[in-house]
Protein backbone atom coordinates (compact mmCIF):
# COMPACT_ATOMS: atom_id res chain seq x y z
CA UNK A 1 0.00 0.00 0.00
CA UNK A 2 1.19 3.26 -0.98
CA UNK A 3 2.33 5.20 1.92
CA UNK A 4 0.80 9.10 2.31
CA UNK A 5 4.18 10.57 2.31
CA UNK A 6 4.77 8.55 -0.68
CA UNK A 7 1.51 9.72 -2.38
CA UNK A 8 2.82 13.47 -2.25
CA UNK A 9 5.92 12.59 -3.82
CA UNK A 10 4.25 10.63 -6.59
CA UNK A 11 1.57 13.83 -6.88
CA UNK A 12 4.20 16.52 -7.11
CA UNK A 13 6.02 14.18 -10.23
CA UNK A 14 2.48 13.74 -11.98
CA UNK A 15 1.61 17.38 -11.23
CA UNK A 16 4.86 18.28 -12.56
CA UNK A 17 4.89 16.04 -15.98
CA UNK A 18 0.98 17.13 -16.51
CA UNK A 19 1.72 21.12 -16.07
CA UNK A 20 4.80 20.56 -18.54
CA UNK A 21 2.45 18.95 -21.28
CA UNK A 22 -0.61 21.72 -20.04
CA UNK A 23 2.25 24.12 -21.25
CA UNK A 24 3.17 22.56 -24.18
CA UNK A 25 -0.37 21.88 -25.35
CA UNK A 26 -1.44 26.26 -24.52
CA UNK A 27 1.66 27.22 -26.31
CA UNK A 28 0.05 25.23 -29.74
CA UNK A 29 -3.28 25.99 -28.64
CA UNK A 30 -2.27 29.77 -28.68
CA UNK A 31 -0.47 29.31 -32.17
CA UNK A 32 -3.95 27.73 -33.44
CA UNK A 33 -5.70 30.63 -32.38
CA UNK A 34 -3.58 33.23 -33.90
CA UNK A 35 -2.06 31.71 -36.94
CA UNK A 36 -5.16 29.44 -38.68
CA UNK A 37 -5.15 30.51 -42.11
CA UNK A 38 -9.02 31.33 -42.13
CA UNK A 39 -11.51 32.94 -39.96
CA UNK A 40 -12.60 29.83 -37.72
CA UNK A 41 -11.97 31.76 -34.18
CA UNK A 42 -12.54 35.37 -35.29
CA UNK A 43 -14.89 36.90 -32.47
CA UNK A 44 -13.93 34.37 -29.97
CA UNK A 45 -10.32 34.08 -30.67
CA UNK A 46 -9.75 36.37 -27.11
CA UNK A 47 -11.84 35.03 -25.20
CA UNK A 48 -10.44 31.39 -25.96
CA UNK A 49 -7.48 32.64 -25.51
CA UNK A 50 -8.37 33.84 -22.24
CA UNK A 51 -9.50 31.11 -20.88
CA UNK A 52 -6.75 28.95 -22.28
CA UNK A 53 -4.27 30.95 -20.39
CA UNK A 54 -6.07 30.53 -16.91
CA UNK A 55 -6.33 27.29 -16.91
CA UNK A 56 -2.79 27.25 -17.56
CA UNK A 57 -1.85 29.93 -14.81
CA UNK A 58 -4.11 27.67 -12.46
CA UNK A 59 -2.38 24.33 -13.08
CA UNK A 60 1.09 26.50 -12.32
CA UNK A 61 -0.09 27.63 -8.82
CA UNK A 62 -1.03 24.28 -8.31
CA UNK A 63 1.98 22.81 -9.05
CA UNK A 64 3.42 25.48 -6.64
CA UNK A 65 1.66 24.90 -3.85
CA UNK A 66 2.08 21.32 -3.75
CA UNK A 67 5.73 21.84 -3.90
CA UNK A 68 5.67 24.45 -1.48
CA UNK A 69 3.07 21.97 0.86
CA UNK A 70 5.80 18.93 0.16
CA UNK A 71 8.52 21.73 1.37
CA UNK A 72 6.92 22.55 4.62
CA UNK A 73 6.33 18.62 5.48
CA UNK A 74 9.47 17.70 4.65
CA UNK A 75 11.95 20.34 5.08
CA UNK A 76 10.86 23.18 7.55
CA UNK A 77 8.34 21.19 9.64
CA UNK A 78 9.92 19.69 13.09
CA UNK A 79 7.26 19.27 15.16
CA UNK A 80 5.24 16.22 16.34
CA UNK A 81 4.03 13.43 13.80
CA UNK A 82 6.47 14.18 11.05
CA UNK A 83 6.04 14.55 7.50
CA UNK A 84 2.49 13.12 7.97
CA UNK A 85 1.34 15.72 10.60
CA UNK A 86 2.15 18.66 8.46
CA UNK A 87 0.56 17.06 4.92
CA UNK A 88 -2.64 16.49 6.41
CA UNK A 89 -3.04 19.94 8.69
CA UNK A 90 -6.67 21.06 7.77
CA UNK A 91 -5.20 24.77 9.15
CA UNK A 92 -2.22 25.04 6.36
CA UNK A 93 -3.16 27.78 3.94
CA UNK A 94 -1.43 25.58 0.96
CA UNK A 95 -4.45 22.55 1.69
CA UNK A 96 -7.08 25.49 1.37
CA UNK A 97 -5.47 26.97 -1.70
CA UNK A 98 -5.48 23.31 -3.45
CA UNK A 99 -8.93 22.88 -2.64
CA UNK A 100 -10.46 25.60 -4.57
CA UNK A 101 -8.31 25.23 -7.69
CA UNK A 102 -10.95 22.20 -8.19
CA UNK A 103 -13.88 24.22 -8.52
CA UNK A 104 -12.55 27.11 -10.77
CA UNK A 105 -10.65 24.81 -12.86
CA UNK A 106 -13.58 22.63 -13.52
CA UNK A 107 -15.89 25.90 -13.32
CA UNK A 108 -13.75 26.83 -16.75
CA UNK A 109 -14.00 24.09 -18.75
CA UNK A 110 -17.50 23.11 -17.95
CA UNK A 111 -18.99 26.12 -18.70
CA UNK A 112 -18.06 26.30 -22.22
CA UNK A 113 -18.80 22.70 -22.52
CA UNK A 114 -22.14 24.11 -21.76
CA UNK A 115 -22.45 26.77 -24.04
CA UNK A 116 -21.13 24.37 -27.10
CA UNK A 117 -24.23 22.91 -25.96
CA UNK A 118 -26.38 25.95 -26.02
CA UNK A 119 -24.68 26.84 -29.80
CA UNK A 120 -25.29 23.60 -31.47
CA UNK A 121 -28.66 23.52 -30.33
CA UNK A 122 -29.27 26.70 -31.97
CA UNK A 123 -29.50 29.04 -28.93
CA UNK A 124 -32.11 26.76 -27.27
CA UNK A 125 -32.08 27.70 -23.54
CA UNK A 126 -35.05 24.87 -22.58
CA UNK A 127 -31.77 22.05 -24.35
CA UNK A 128 -29.09 23.87 -21.98
CA UNK A 129 -31.57 23.85 -18.41
CA UNK A 130 -30.71 20.71 -16.58
CA UNK A 131 -27.00 21.24 -18.05
CA UNK A 132 -27.13 24.61 -16.35
CA UNK A 133 -28.35 23.16 -13.05
CA UNK A 134 -25.95 20.58 -12.90
CA UNK A 135 -23.16 23.12 -13.06
CA UNK A 136 -24.72 25.82 -10.54
CA UNK A 137 -24.99 22.56 -7.99
CA UNK A 138 -21.36 21.55 -8.78
CA UNK A 139 -19.90 25.00 -8.42
CA UNK A 140 -21.91 25.30 -5.37
CA UNK A 141 -20.34 21.75 -4.18
CA UNK A 142 -17.07 23.10 -5.29
CA UNK A 143 -17.09 25.94 -3.54
CA UNK A 144 -19.01 24.78 -0.46
CA UNK A 145 -16.37 22.22 0.34
CA UNK A 146 -13.47 24.56 0.54
CA UNK A 147 -15.99 27.48 2.79
CA UNK A 148 -16.45 24.15 5.01
CA UNK A 149 -12.70 23.33 5.47
CA UNK A 150 -12.22 27.20 5.93
CA UNK A 151 -14.01 26.60 9.16
CA UNK A 152 -12.72 23.63 10.57
CA UNK A 153 -9.81 24.08 13.06
CA UNK A 154 -9.04 20.57 13.52
CA UNK A 155 -8.55 17.82 11.65
CA UNK A 156 -7.24 16.45 8.36
CA UNK A 157 -7.74 17.15 4.69
CA UNK A 158 -9.73 13.66 4.84
CA UNK A 159 -11.81 14.56 8.03
CA UNK A 160 -15.33 12.49 6.96
CA UNK A 161 -17.38 16.55 7.43
CA UNK A 162 -15.77 16.97 3.62
CA UNK A 163 -16.48 13.89 2.00
CA UNK A 164 -20.04 14.86 1.32
CA UNK A 165 -18.84 18.06 -1.05
CA UNK A 166 -15.99 16.36 -2.62
CA UNK A 167 -17.90 13.54 -3.69
CA UNK A 168 -21.21 15.57 -5.00
CA UNK A 169 -18.94 17.64 -6.51
CA UNK A 170 -17.24 15.02 -8.87
CA UNK A 171 -20.04 13.26 -9.29
CA UNK A 172 -22.06 15.99 -10.72
CA UNK A 173 -18.96 16.70 -12.75
CA UNK A 174 -19.35 13.47 -14.25
CA UNK A 175 -23.16 13.44 -15.05
CA UNK A 176 -22.61 17.02 -16.50
CA UNK A 177 -19.77 15.78 -19.22
CA UNK A 178 -21.85 12.81 -20.18
CA UNK A 179 -25.23 14.52 -20.52
CA UNK A 180 -23.63 17.61 -22.95
CA UNK A 181 -21.67 14.97 -24.62
CA UNK A 182 -24.46 13.16 -25.65
CA UNK A 183 -26.75 16.15 -26.29
CA UNK A 184 -23.98 17.53 -28.42
CA UNK A 185 -23.21 13.99 -30.24
CA UNK A 186 -27.28 13.55 -30.79
CA UNK A 187 -27.85 16.55 -32.28
CA UNK A 188 -24.77 16.02 -34.44
CA UNK A 189 -26.05 12.63 -35.75
CA UNK A 190 -29.62 13.49 -36.25
CA UNK A 191 -29.85 16.32 -38.02
CA UNK A 192 -26.34 15.48 -40.44
CA UNK A 193 -27.80 11.83 -40.89
CA UNK A 194 -31.23 12.87 -41.85
CA UNK A 195 -30.03 14.92 -44.52
CA UNK A 196 -27.76 12.57 -46.02
CA UNK A 197 -30.12 9.19 -45.11
CA UNK A 198 -33.18 10.32 -47.93
CA UNK A 199 -30.12 11.09 -50.43
CA UNK A 200 -28.36 7.73 -50.29
CA UNK A 201 -24.79 9.48 -49.81
CA UNK A 202 -22.23 7.41 -48.76
CA UNK A 203 -18.95 8.82 -46.67
CA UNK A 204 -20.24 8.06 -43.59
CA UNK A 205 -16.82 7.78 -42.10
CA UNK A 206 -16.93 11.84 -42.34
CA UNK A 207 -19.36 11.96 -40.03
CA UNK A 208 -17.92 9.46 -37.55
CA UNK A 209 -15.07 11.59 -37.81
CA UNK A 210 -16.87 14.71 -36.02
CA UNK A 211 -18.64 12.64 -33.81
CA UNK A 212 -14.97 11.37 -32.81
CA UNK A 213 -14.10 14.70 -31.95
CA UNK A 214 -16.71 15.76 -29.98
CA UNK A 215 -16.40 12.02 -27.57
CA UNK A 216 -12.74 12.95 -27.58
CA UNK A 217 -13.05 16.39 -25.98
CA UNK A 218 -14.63 15.06 -23.07
CA UNK A 219 -13.65 11.31 -22.44
CA UNK A 220 -10.86 11.44 -21.31
CA UNK A 221 -12.20 14.54 -18.60
CA UNK A 222 -15.16 12.25 -18.02
CA UNK A 223 -12.75 9.51 -16.99
CA UNK A 224 -10.38 11.52 -14.77
CA UNK A 225 -13.17 12.49 -13.03
CA UNK A 226 -14.61 9.01 -12.45
CA UNK A 227 -11.59 7.53 -11.28
CA UNK A 228 -10.80 10.94 -9.06
CA UNK A 229 -14.38 10.10 -7.51
CA UNK A 230 -13.40 6.48 -7.23
CA UNK A 231 -10.34 7.28 -4.61
CA UNK A 232 -12.23 9.64 -2.90
CA UNK A 233 -15.12 6.97 -1.95
CA UNK A 234 -12.18 4.62 -1.45
CA UNK A 235 -10.72 6.82 0.87
CA UNK A 236 -7.53 5.99 -0.47
CA UNK A 237 -4.21 7.65 -0.64
CA UNK A 238 -4.32 7.78 -4.30
CA UNK A 239 -6.14 10.23 -4.33
CA UNK A 240 -3.27 12.86 -3.95
CA UNK A 241 -1.64 11.73 -7.27
CA UNK A 242 -4.66 11.44 -9.09
CA UNK A 243 -5.73 14.84 -7.81
CA UNK A 244 -2.63 16.26 -8.58
CA UNK A 245 -3.16 15.34 -12.16
CA UNK A 246 -6.65 15.69 -12.75
CA UNK A 247 -5.74 19.19 -12.80
CA UNK A 248 -3.65 19.52 -15.71
CA UNK A 249 -5.54 16.91 -17.23
CA UNK A 250 -8.60 19.69 -17.24
CA UNK A 251 -6.65 22.33 -18.93
CA UNK A 252 -5.07 19.76 -21.70
CA UNK A 253 -8.43 18.54 -22.57
CA UNK A 254 -9.16 21.97 -23.44
CA UNK A 255 -5.92 23.09 -25.49
CA UNK A 256 -6.46 20.08 -27.31
CA UNK A 257 -10.16 21.28 -28.27
CA UNK A 258 -8.44 24.37 -29.83
CA UNK A 259 -5.94 22.11 -31.35
CA UNK A 260 -8.15 19.59 -33.43
CA UNK A 261 -10.37 22.43 -34.37
CA UNK A 262 -7.86 24.43 -35.95
CA UNK A 263 -6.16 21.17 -37.95
CA UNK A 264 -9.69 20.57 -39.44
CA UNK A 265 -9.66 24.32 -40.76
CA UNK A 266 -6.91 24.42 -41.82
CA UNK A 267 -7.80 22.24 -44.75
CA UNK A 268 -10.82 24.30 -45.26
CA UNK A 269 -11.78 26.76 -47.79
CA UNK A 270 -14.33 29.04 -48.05
CA UNK A 271 -17.39 28.37 -50.78
CA UNK A 272 -15.67 24.85 -51.94
CA UNK A 273 -17.87 22.34 -53.70
CA UNK A 274 -17.98 19.49 -52.85
CA UNK A 275 -19.99 16.21 -53.33
CA UNK A 276 -20.21 14.70 -50.61
CA UNK A 277 -21.97 15.87 -47.43
CA UNK A 278 -19.79 14.95 -45.11
CA UNK A 279 -17.05 16.88 -46.45
CA UNK A 280 -18.83 19.70 -45.95
CA UNK A 281 -19.55 18.58 -42.48
CA UNK A 282 -15.79 18.25 -41.74
CA UNK A 283 -14.93 22.14 -42.78
CA UNK A 284 -17.63 22.66 -40.24
CA UNK A 285 -15.68 22.22 -37.63
CA UNK A 286 -13.80 25.28 -38.43
CA UNK A 287 -16.06 27.96 -38.17
CA UNK A 288 -17.97 26.94 -41.29
CA UNK A 289 -21.88 26.88 -42.03
CA UNK A 290 -23.14 24.12 -44.43
CA UNK A 291 -25.48 24.68 -47.12
CA UNK A 292 -27.29 21.91 -48.87
CA UNK A 293 -28.26 23.16 -52.42
CA UNK A 294 -30.49 21.11 -54.99
CA UNK A 295 -28.89 21.74 -58.51
CA UNK A 296 -29.34 18.58 -59.14
CA UNK A 297 -28.07 14.53 -58.07
CA UNK A 298 -25.77 13.23 -56.53
CA UNK A 299 -26.53 16.17 -54.17
CA UNK A 300 -23.98 18.89 -54.29
CA UNK A 301 -22.75 20.52 -50.82
CA UNK A 302 -21.70 24.32 -50.85
CA UNK A 303 -19.76 25.50 -47.77
CA UNK A 304 -20.17 29.04 -46.96
CA UNK A 305 -18.54 31.15 -44.57
CA UNK A 306 -20.87 32.51 -41.92
CA UNK A 307 -20.05 35.38 -39.43
CA UNK A 308 -21.80 34.20 -36.72
CA UNK A 309 -20.35 30.57 -37.33
CA UNK A 310 -17.00 31.97 -37.48
CA UNK A 311 -16.99 33.54 -34.40
CA UNK A 312 -18.40 30.58 -32.35
CA UNK A 313 -17.32 27.35 -34.47
CA UNK A 314 -15.13 26.53 -31.59
CA UNK A 315 -17.87 26.38 -29.26
CA UNK A 316 -19.84 23.94 -31.69
CA UNK A 317 -17.05 22.01 -32.06
CA UNK A 318 -19.22 20.13 -34.86
CA UNK A 319 -22.21 21.61 -36.81
CA UNK A 320 -24.65 24.88 -36.40
CA UNK A 321 -27.77 23.24 -37.02
CA UNK A 322 -29.17 26.29 -38.14
CA UNK A 323 -27.12 26.25 -41.08
CA UNK A 324 -28.35 23.32 -42.51
CA UNK A 325 -31.01 23.94 -44.88
CA UNK A 326 -32.22 20.57 -45.05
CA UNK A 327 -35.89 21.43 -46.21
CA UNK A 328 -34.22 22.70 -49.21
CA UNK A 329 -32.30 19.41 -49.55
CA UNK A 330 -35.07 17.52 -49.43
CA UNK A 331 -37.09 19.25 -51.40
CA UNK A 332 -34.33 19.50 -54.31
CA UNK A 333 -34.00 15.88 -54.35
CA UNK A 334 -38.20 15.37 -54.98
CA UNK A 335 -37.96 17.29 -58.01
CA UNK A 336 -35.20 15.13 -59.03
CA UNK A 337 -37.26 11.92 -58.82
Amino acid sequence: MLALTSAYLVAQFLGCIGFGLSLATCYLATRSLFKTPVAAFTGARWGLFAVSTLMTVIGAIAVGEMLQHVLNAFVYYQGEGGAIAELVDITDPVNLIHAAIYPIQCFLGDSVLVHRTYVVYGRNWRMIVIPLLLLIADTTCGFGNVVAESRLTTGTVMDDSLRPYSTSFFSITVALNVLCTGLIMSRIWRVVGGVLAPHHVSGSHRLNHVIRVVVESGLVYTLASIILLVTIVLNSVWVYPVASAYIQITAICFHLIIIRTAQATSVATSATPVTNPTDGLNTSIGGFGIEFVPPGLPVQVRVVQSERAAGESFLTSAVDAEKIDIERGRAGHGQQD
